[in-house]
């Protein structure tokens, strides 16, 4: 049985709440992360993992009120997406694991058919990874999906990197080239969108190698597609329509959210 793992440790300072962790705010009534499960499950997915940090009380009780067989791990310092990744994949080893886990975050909306395309992807291809993508100007602050000479995923740049090379013109080493931040973004027609689908050896030995050399200090969980894609081939799965994976970070952010699955 695929497992899911959704990330959902992170305080989302930009919602500007005190008493409200971001998973927890409202999407047409139901918490972000509920309803997010509810996709998850039509999409085929049974099993579920969610990472907990901040308010974890609150978010634990959200998800058990509706989703009571969902299990949780605590991540007890915020070190970024790749190190919540690793605390839940370091416990599914524990048991003894092995297969495909579906890695999301748990402030993202999406639609079962694309949940469905996911799974359908990485059970048809020989790749350790399958991820999700957008257009770039849907969502123009996701990292980018960087492309190779070849036309090959290379990897994925975070745009604060972006913006640091930029400023002080060092490169960005993307697989095996060093490229400029307007090549970067030149390689780039996609964005991240944070939905995967990864072989869990793979993943687990990626998650080991993964540094905080980046310009927020912290363990990114998109670094593990460049080590992935320097092994082998990466797939991808772009969404056309931006509306079928959506995410917010501001309050105004969440009420477009709303507006597009209260239809």
């Amino acid at each position: 049985m695929t497992v899911c793992i959704i990330l959902a440790g992170g305080p989302g300072k930009r919602m500007g709440s005190d008493d409200t962790p971001k998973v927890c705010f409202p999407v047409g009534g139901t918490p972000a992360i509920v309803r997010a499960i509810d996709a998850y499950k039509r999409g085929g997915l049974e099993r579920f993992v969610v990472v907990v940090g901040y308010m974890a009380e609150q978010v634990m009780a959200a998800v058990a009120a509706v989703h009571p067989e969902v299990s949780f791990v605590y991540q007890a310092r915020a070190m970024g997406t790749g190190h919540a990744a690793f605390v839940a994949v370091e416990t599914l080893a524990s048991e003894g694991y092995r297969g495909t886990v579906v890695v999301a975050v748990g402030d993202m909306l999406t639609v079962p058919s694309l949940v469905r395309q996911v799974l359908a992807t990485s059970d048809n291809t020989t790749s350790d990874a399958v991820l999700t993508a957008l257009p770039k100007a849907s969502r123009p602050t996701a990292g980018r999906v960087v492309l190779d000479r070849d036309g090959n995923i290379a990897g994925i740049v975070e745009l604060p990197d972006i913006i640091r090379a930029r400023d002080t013109g060092e490169g960005l080493v993307v697989g095996d080239e060093t490229l400029a931040a307007d090549v970067v973004e030149e390689r780039s027609d996609t964005v991240n969108a944070s939905l995967y689908a990864f072989e869990f050896t793979a993943l687990r030995e990626a998650l080991r190698q993964i540094r905080p050399d980046n310009a927020q200090r912290e363990l990114y969980l998109t670094d593990v597609v460049e080590i992935l894609a320097r092994r082998g081939t990466v797939e991808a799965v772009t969404a056309n329509d931006a509306t079928d994976l959506m995410s917010f970070n501001t309050p105004e952010e969440l009420a477009r959210v709303s507006e597009v699955f209260g239809r």
